[in-house]
């Protein structure tokens, strides 16, 4: 606990910084802005731990593998 100016108590509370990807919250879904894929809120979850690319070359790679 820490004492403030006025001598009220008060908790320390630390907030660390995550790296991570980023999602927008599209009504109840989850879009991830680096392969621009739609999640539920639990799946988004999964997936913000897993290696993903940006829709561009998955893409490029899906042509690449059909030739």
């Amino acid at each position: 606990m820490i004492t403030d100016d006025q001598g009220n108590n008060q908790l320390a509370v630390a907030h660390d910084d995550h790296v991570g990807k980023v999602f927008v919250a599209i009504g109840r879904m989850r879009m991830c802005l680096v392969c621009e894929q739609l999640f539920t809120r639990r799946a988004a979850s999964g997936h913000a731990k897993l290696a993903c690319w940006d829709s561009a070359r998955c893409e490029s790679e899906k042509r690449g593998k059909q030739r």
